[in-house]
């Protein structure tokens, strides 16, 4: 998806906070949760998620979805990773 794209579709909805996340390379985040829903664009670089032992990765023009309360841990690329996330 394009950043074009996400952004037209976040924008349908007026409660929607966007940031731009940037991160160093090889950085982790243990396991956490947010009190918002997550819907991000990845735009350079690449990051795993992991979900109940479950890791996916997710590469520039990859979206993620992660619901409010979420539990998930998050490890960046070699390159790092910046994505666009939507908090809903």
């Amino acid at each position: 998806m394009t950043q074009e794209e996400f952004l037209a579709q976040v924008a349908q909805d007026a409660s929607t906070e966007l940031v731009l996340v940037t991160r160093a390379a090889n950085t982790a985040l243990d396991l956490h949760a947010h009190p918002f829903d997550a819907t991000a664009l990845v735009l350079r670089g690449e990051l795993t998620i992991a979900i109940d032992g479950v890791e996916r990765l997710y590469r520039a023009g990859d979206i993620f979805v992660l619901a409010a309360g979420c539990a998930h841990s998050e490890r960046d690329g070699a390159a790092g990773v910046s994505y666009l996330v939507a908090r809903g």
